[in-house]
């Protein structure tokens, strides 16, 4: 999921503006893919549910929704990965 999540943070998020919240998005998601390769699990949850609000918090356009969607995916598809983790 790491390099998805790379991918949302860096390709994916270039669609969606420049503005401090895109910023912000961009970050959070960089810090769920490092918390991620170092193993912490918990930051990552943290930080996914951190990136998922900062996603639902952009404006929602029809020019952004493919982005946007492709990016809910990766966030959804970590969300299950970590939990399979997690779990015993």
């Amino acid at each position: 999921m790491r390099s998805a999540l790379l991918h949302a943070a860096n390709r994916m998020s270039v669609a969606l503006g420049t503005d401090a919240d895109v910023r912000s998005l961009k970050d959070a998601t960089n810090s769920v893919a490092a918390n991620i390769a170092a193993s912490e699990n918990d930051g990552a949850c943290r930080m996914l549910s951190i990136s998922a609000d900062l996603l639902e918090g952009l404006p929602d356009t029809p020019a952004t929704l493919p982005d946007r969607d492709g990016i809910r995916l990766i966030f959804a598809l970590t969300a299950h990965s970590l939990t399979a983790a997690i779990e015993p």
